[in-house]
């Protein structure tokens, strides 16, 4: 897996979007309501801030390594994250399907420790998941977080939480460079969870 460029992270325009699966079946009155295959995945578009020639064609020479859509890479989150704690612990297991988890290791009695918006991922797996409250830490730096989507997968008292790194693949196989007569440029980048 390849890691995207960190120099070209800063976004002029980012958006993150979440794609939920719903199935909704009709009978009569009646709705069926369900989530079938893999529920939930993050789109990312973004363009990058002004690039002069030369880190332009750095920047698409690593799109164009990509091959497309067939190779994956990561993708630091490029929305800053703004809670006070970007590296904590849960403090209890949970299972996957549930989006309410105890977490520990934030600051005691803290201000600002958790922002909701921010994303986050679990050390045991890739997906990245945002955080939907704010929280501080209380006196013994516990909290409960809230998140979304809920848990694909278990998590273990005592899992490492971080900082959300996206897994990406681009959403298109064709890549390309326009240079205008401007002495700086700007590239958009189209991306899906992988």
């Amino acid at each position: 897996m390849s890691l995207f460029p960190v120099e070209f992270i800063q976004p002029s325009a980012c958006l993150i979007k979440s794609k939920t699966f719903t199935e909704i079946t009709s009978y009569g009155f009646n709705d069926e309501v369900a989530k079938r295959g893999n529920p939930h995945k993050w789109t990312i578009d973004f363009r990058t801030r002004k690039l002069v020639h030369a880190d332009a064609r750095e920047l698409q020479a690593f799109m164009d390594s990509l091959d497309g859509r067939y190779t994956t890479f990561t993708l630091p989150s490029p929305l800053p994250y703004m809670g006070a704690v970007s590296s904590f612990n849960s403090r209890l297991s949970a299972s996957a399907g549930d989006n309410s988890i105890e977490v520990k290791n934030l600051n005691t009695n803290g201000d600002g420790d958790l922002k909701a918006g921010d994303y986050l991922n679990f050390s045991n797996h890739d997906k990245v998941y945002k955080i939907i409250n704010s929280v501080d830490g209380d006196g013994s730096g516990n909290a409960t977080m809230v998140i979304h989507p809920r848990l694909f997968v278990d998590i273990a008292a005592n899992q490492s939480i971080v900082e959300g790194v996206f897994s990406l693949r681009l959403t298109s196989d064709n890549t390309g460079l326009n240079l205008s007569g401007s002495s700086h440029n700007i590239i958009k980048i189209s991306a899906a969870e992988a």
